[in-house]
């Protein structure tokens, strides 16, 4: 199968967007890369504390987004690991995070250990904590995907529950 190489750059969706070939020898390549990482460090090192913080946060923003997407649960991707990844981005403890959210810190201790769902202030609280920049409604689809993964997937939980249901309604019509 050959490739086509295309000259002049085309536009539309990334998807359909052809992928150009960088035409250096292994060598060349590897030194173009050095050379892209050391470029990269310096730059990294010339930003601010605040600087990084935002490329971070804007880094799990379209993670997030991207696992949004994708609208197929996985456990990495849990509302706790994404909150405990974010708290990471500027805290060193959860007692602090828990305090600037104003919330018990119990409670924050159960939702990071999946035995609460997080309450619609505190979905609302991170939203603002994060200047909006992670919006709500992130932070809601994430609970979503991991409550729909728990009641269609869990095939033992609707076993267990479908003995407590009696007079269904029509099933055929």
């Amino acid at each position: 199968m050959k490739t086509k190489i295309i000259k002049k750059p085309l536009t539309g969706p990334l998807e359909e967007m052809p992928v150009y070939r960088h035409g250096l020898r292994p060598e060349e390549k590897n030194r173009a890369d050095e050379q892209l990482m050391v470029a990269v460090r310096k730059k990294r090192s010339q930003m601010s504390e605040a600087q990084m913080q935002y490329a971070s946060l804007m880094q799990l923003r379209y993670l997030i987004e991207d696992y949004i997407k994708a609208d197929q649960y996985d456990e990495r991707w849990s509302f706790a690991n994404v909150l405990r990844a974010y708290i990471k981005l500027k805290y060193k403890s959860n007692k602090a995070f828990a305090q600037d959210l104003c919330l018990d810190e119990t409670e924050l201790s159960s939702v990071l250990n999946k035995r609460r769902s997080p309450s619609d202030k505190t979905i609302i609280r991170l939203e603002l904590h994060s200047n909006s920049i992670i919006p709500a409604t992130s932070w809601y689809r994430l609970v979503q995907l991991e409550k729909a993964h728990f009641f269609f997937d869990n095939i033992k939980n609707i076993q267990a529950e479908e003995k407590n249901v009696k007079n269904r309604m029509v099933s055929h019509f």
